[in-house]
């Protein structure tokens, strides 16, 4: 979807971040994401869940895990 559709847009929904630490691993991140592209000459978006699983290795954090769900066609 991404390659097909080059003006798509994504913004965390203000207030949604959560964040919890994992002892000896790192931390996993949960939110809420937007995602809006023009169809047809207006915007077209939806929302939709995130979970993020980052690692500490050093002094550095990397990505492990991503996951977003809850995608459902608009009605």
């Amino acid at each position: 979807m991404f390659a097909s559709t080059p003006d798509i847009r994504r913004d965390l929904v203000p207030g949604s971040l959560k964040v919890y630490p994992v002892k000896d691993h790192g931390a996993i991140e949960l939110g809420l994401h937007r995602f809006c592209h023009k169809e047809n000459g207006k915007d077209e978006c939806g929302t939709f869940e995130f979970a993020m699983v980052w690692r500490k290795m050093g002094d550095s954090w990397k990505i492990s895990r991503v996951l977003s769900y809850g995608h459902q066609p608009p009605h």
